[in-house]
């Protein structure tokens, strides 16, 4: 009889965004499938986001027992657009210490997909470079990645691949039919940060604008996370902004299988942020990216879509948002599902779990 392993999921599950919890849940489904006896401990998530990824414990002290820790996808080792003290604060608390504590406990570890750069703080570059350095297996997710940690001095060979996201079944991991039907309506979803900057806001009107003379699409807004301490609605004042505009508002609950599926049956996207985007081109929804940051255009030229990308801070750049809407109202944007490659992180996951269990 094979003896039970149970492996530490670690990731960005602080809070309740659509794309980390989604991250989160992918590695952890990974794991789980990986061998007949394997049980997942999140060591630092609270007891909503635990039933979100669906792990089996959760807590600093059920994690002291691991058999080995995985380091998921996400942009945790990225600085914030507003980056600065309490970013640096954040990543300390919430990711390398407990990093730091893992080497010290001699435990095995690989850390799969992250995002790296740009940090600012270089007592902080040298803790992701240590921990990078002390892991088994390391992929990044980008070539900007790889060449930022070279920069700070990384001697290793970091492996590099697209996102978790990109290189996943959904919708047989989420058992999504293909089931969309033909609406006499466009249907545009127009997403971005729960809190978005004013840079985001004017991508927002823009496309609203747009919208004013076009009688065959309807917008729905929606949103990737939930408010933990300022509500959420900058929905409600677009929509009170353009009433004379088709609108709907879609709220995320925190359901990461329900957000797909709603996603799978758009017809286009318009989004400021990254997994909504990776999501929709994964599933064969045509995405405009309207990036806040920087990480995001990354995956876009990943995905050969660089033309996707609408920069803000370019001269035009509203002509250029409108003349990819336009493409995409007549028909033109091509729908051809980019799962990027085949997923090279589960025989990774599978060999890490088989060594730990002696197979």
């Amino acid at each position: 009889m094979l003896a039970m392993v149970k492996i530490a999921v670690h990731g960005s599950y602080f809070g309740y965004n659509f794309g980390d919890t989604l991250l989160c849940r992918i590695f952890n489904t990974w794991i789980k499938q990986s061998g007949p006896e394997v049980r997942t401990v999140l060591p630092l998530a609270n007891a909503r986001n635990q039933l979100a990824i669906a792990a089996d414990e959760r807590g600093l002290a059920a994690s002291l027992s691991a058999d080995g820790f995985v380091f998921g996808g996400g942009g945790y080792f990225s600085e914030a657009v507003n980056g600065g003290f309490k970013w640096t604060a954040r990543a300390w608390m919430r990711h390398l210490m407990l990093a730091r504590a893992v080497r010290m406990a001699g435990k095995p570890l690989v850390v799969l997909g992250v995002g790296v750069g740009p940090v600012s703080n270089a007592l902080l570059r040298q803790e992701i470079v240590d921990l990078l350095d002390y892991a088994e297996e390391v992929f990044v997710r980008d070539e900007e990645s790889a060449s930022a940690l070279r920069d700070w001095g990384l001697k290793r060979d970091v492996r590099v691949f697209p996102d978790a996201v990109a290189v996943t079944d959904l919708k047989e991991m989420f058992s999504i039919r293909n089931a969309k039907k033909a609406e006499p309506l466009g249907r545009l979803v127009l997403h971005t940060s729960g809190h978005p900057s004013e840079t985001e806001l004017g991508a927002l009107r823009q496309v609203c604008a747009w919208a004013q003379a076009q009688r065959d699409v309807e917008i729905t807004l929606a949103t990737d996370g939930m408010a933990r301490r300022h509500s959420i609605d900058w929905p409600e004042k677009v929509a009170a902004d353009h009433p004379q505009l088709r609108m709907k508002i879609r709220k995320y609950d925190g359901d990461v299988a329900a957000l797909v599926e709603f996603l799978s049956n758009a017809d286009g996207i318009v989004t400021t942020k990254l997994h909504v985007g990776i999501v929709g081109t994964n599933l064969g929804v045509p995405v405009i990216s309207v990036p806040h940051h920087g990480k995001t255009a990354r995956f876009y030229r990943q995905a050969g879509l660089p033309e996707r990308v609408v920069e803000q801070s370019l001269p035009g750049w509203e002509a250029t948002l409108g003349a990819l809407l336009d493409q995409w109202r007549s028909g033109d944007m091509s729908q051809v599902k980019r799962r990027l490659s085949e997923n090279p992180y589960v025989p990774v996951l599978e060999e890490f779990v088989a060594r730990r269990s002696g197979i």
